[in-house]
């Protein structure tokens, strides 16, 4: 009877999911040092990609890295393609000069958004702020250990609290369906 009720037990403690911090602390960590206004004039010369179509062309031949010639002279990274029901939604490129930043643009080349993290700091709790293209603040991802993530909105608002690769609301309850992607 004793190894029925223990077994219950760990049954039902593993089945919930173990938070680690609060949300309270980690809407702290998420916005602590967090611009909500990017100065996009930083990112004049990140607002299109003119090799837009080379990128994709090349992405979608499996080539991940690029070496483009501009005016500046040679601009090095790596690209990735972003699928929705079998085509090409967006693509995001690393650029190796720049390595905390990386850039989403639309097929056609036009910036649709720039995630910023710390390349240096990899120690949790880690961040990714996401901006759009006019440099505001969308989203905040905090990385409080492996395998717990917060993603918050703009008016610091929890979206989704990631335990184990399942997702959660501000209630604890487990959610079945999330679209929020960063």
């Amino acid at each position: 009877m004793k190894k029925i009720l223990f077994t219950l037990f760990i049954l039902i403690f593993c089945s919930f999911p173990a938070f680690s911090l609060t949300i309270d602390e980690a809407r702290e960590v998420a916005f602590e040092n967090t611009e909500e206004q990017l100065l996009i004039s930083l990112f004049s010369d990140f607002m299109f990609d003119m090799y837009s179509s080379t990128h994709v062309r090349d992405a979608m031949r499996g080539y991940t890295e690029f070496n483009d010639i501009t005016p500046s002279g040679n601009v090095r990274g790596h690209i990735k393609l972003v699928f929705f029901l079998d085509n090409v939604d967006y693509y995001i490129i690393w650029y190796d000069n720049l390595p905390d930043f990386e850039f989403s643009y639309s097929t056609h080349g036009d910036l649709k958004q720039i995630v910023y993290e710390n390349s240096e700091n990899y120690k949790y709790p880690r961040k990714k702020i996401k901006y759009n293209a006019e440099g505001k603040l969308i989203q905040v991802l905090v990385y409080m250990q492996d395998g717990e993530q917060f993603i918050f909105s703009e008016k610091k608002k929890l979206l989704t609290h990631w335990v184990n690769n399942k997702p959660y609301n501000e209630k604890g309850r487990r959610l079945l369906m999330v679209f929020y992607e960063f």
